[in-house]
């Protein structure tokens, strides 16, 4: 293609790109046209023009290069969406992490109340048991569990605040 084909082909074609990049994604018609005078111009300053051999419609042509750009700016744009769900997920698993800390330094707790059924209770809960599973375990009421846990967290949270100088 020659340089005066390709500047009617610009002619010609660049409304019918505008609406194809707008059916690609482009919220707005300026990044729409912003994209459609980048490629066009990419491709004149790269000189792609003269490579094109004629095997299809040069709209279909100019329209695949504008398909690519519109790829190639959703990768840019998807990379820091990445690098923050990274992150997130980070922030995520440091919470896990920092959960499962203080799971074992409740269990750890546990371990020190005297009544064996009190403790068994505790366990249960911890292991995310409902309170009827618990009272059934342990053959006492909902109410007593909740009772019982509720005691025993608090005289933990107690005996914690003493231990740390608090």
């Amino acid at each position: 293609m020659t340089d005066t084909e390709f500047a009617q082909a610009v002619e010609e074609h660049r409304a019918g790109l505008v609406s194809y990049a707008r059916a690609r994604g482009y919220a707005t018609r300026g990044d729409a046209e912003d994209t459609v005078q980048d490629v066009l111009t990419a491709v004149w300053a790269r000189g792609a023009y003269r490579t094109f051999r004629g095997d299809s419609n040069v709209f279909t042509w100019l329209c695949q290069c504008v398909r690519q750009r519109a790829i190639d700016l959703l990768r840019r744009r998807s990379v820091p969406e990445r690098k923050e769900d990274n992150i997130r997920y980070l922030d995520v698993q440091d919470e896990g992490r920092a959960v499962g800390e203080l799971a074992d330094r409740a269990r750890e707790l546990v371990s020190t109340v005297a009544d064996p059924l009190i403790q068994q209770a505790l366990e249960l809960w911890l292991d995310g048991c409902e309170w009827r599973e618990i009272a059934i375990a342990v053959n006492a009421t909902p109410q007593t569990i909740r009772r019982w846990v509720r005691g025993a967290l608090s005289e933990l949270a107690r005996e914690e605040k003493h231990v740390a100088g608090v």
